[in-house]
């Protein structure tokens, strides 16, 4: 492909991708139809008229995906981006899509109904949504936003101190992750994750880890526990220990036992 640019500008087309083949930059302003997996190695751009994924819900690969007018018909397809996604005009119908954020550093541009939407990291990395836009999680549709215990996702707006907004029609499901300026439309736990600041309706649990004595203490109590792990535990948080052999009970009645 080089660095070439396929231009689909008439109606009626079906694009037939080849097999095992990429294409650098994919441009479409007519009415144009997949009848095939599709990976776009550059940008895909929608510019005018439709391009429709087909009821067959063919996949779409590609770095970074640009709509400035005319309408992305998702259908029942995965749609994987490892660049940016950047909605600037022109209608992005999710249907029951699933659109899959695989890449590094991304940002997320353009108010946007979307049906799934996923990230999910194995290295610390940064999610940054357009601050004042409004994204929505369709009924039936979930985000799921997904960072490590060693490794959070930071997700975050792109101007600090102006919030985005998460419109959940559908559900929101967040772990190991760390928020700045987000407003969410109603509550949503956020599960082992920080509140770094300027967020609204998320509720934060914190995770506790820690390695303690396989022998010789009193777990039967709360200052053995305590005097083990060397911290609080009576603050709010989720205890996990790990020792294999271990149990006791501390003084919220939770049970403990060793990983």
């Amino acid at each position: 492909a080089g660095t070439s640019t396929i231009y689909f500008a008439s109606s009626g087309l079906t694009f037939t991708p080849g097999t095992n083949v990429t294409y650098y930059n994919i441009s479409s302003s007519g009415t144009t139809t997949l009848a095939g997996n599709a990976v776009v190695t550059n940008t895909l751009s929608i510019e005018g008229g439709t391009f429709s994924t087909s009821g067959s819900n063919h996949t779409v690969t590609t770095n970074d995906f640009s709509q400035s007018a005319g309408t992305f018909s998702a259908n029942a397809s995965v749609v994987k981006i490892s660049g940016d996604f950047t909605h600037s005009a022109g209608t992005f119908t999710a249907g029951t899509s699933t659109l899959v954020l695989n890449g590094t550093s991304q940002t997320i541009t353009g108010a946007t109904t979307f049906y799934n939407l996923s990230k999910f990291i194995t290295a610390a990395d940064t999610l940054t949504f357009t601050h004042t836009t409004t994204y929505t999680i369709d009924s039936g549709g979930t985000a799921r936003f997904m960072g490590q215990r060693e490794a959070l996702l930071s997700i975050q707006s792109s101007s600090a101190g102006t919030a985005f907004t998460l419109t959940k029609t559908g559900g929101i499901v967040a772990e190991y992750v760390s928020l700045k300026d987000s407003t969410v439309s109603s509550a949503t736990s956020a599960v082992a994750s920080t509140d770094v600041s300027g967020n609204t309706n998320w509720t934060f649990t914190r995770e506790f880890v820690s390695k303690i004595r396989g022998s010789g203490g009193d777990y039967t109590t709360l200052s053995g526990w305590e005097s083990a792990v060397q911290a609080d535990l009576t603050v709010s948080t989720t205890k996990v220990f790990a020792h294999g052999g271990i149990t006791g009970t501390i003084a919220d009645n939770t049970a403990v036992t060793g990983a």
